[in-house]
């Protein structure tokens, strides 16, 4: 298999799934979440034969932040999240780092096996992480 970022996956999943035609599906990787159920979007037969929910859902349990807003609005315990970069407000961070101090955890929004995350001990770091582009 190409790997999921090659422009002929979806086409070579497909045709590996029709050739063998299994009973199920299981998406063993996050980054296999977000590809099977983008296929499942554009051939909905195959969502009976796959272990993946819509792709909005599976984007939401991707992306760290979009995690954080969907468990906000149904009040569900979740540590509280904020986003880097130009989405960043400052004074959303002054009160972020007054209501939890150091050490703070910066995560890349969209990772997965802690791989990208950071232990913030001060501004200095935390302006630097702030500044990456995930």
């Amino acid at each position: 298999m190409p790997r999921n970022d090659h422009p002929d996956h979806a086409a070579r999943l497909l045709t590996v799934i029709c050739d063998e035609s299994p009973d199920l599906v299981i998406p063993a990787r996050d980054h296999d979440v977000d590809s099977l159920a983008a296929l499942v979007a554009i051939h909905r037969a195959l969502a009976s034969k796959t272990a993946v929910g819509a792709f909005p859902c599976a984007e939401i349990m991707r992306d760290k932040y979009l995690s954080w807003q969907f468990a906000s609005r149904h009040h569900l315990a979740f540590a509280e999240t904020l986003p880097t970069g130009r989405d960043l407000d400052a004074i959303a961070l002054a009160n972020f780092i007054d209501r939890h101090a150091y050490p703070l955890f910066a995560k890349p929004r969209c990772g997965y096996g802690s791989i990208g995350v950071r232990v913030i001990l001060n501004r200095t770091q935390l302006d630097c992480a702030g500044a990456l582009p995930d």
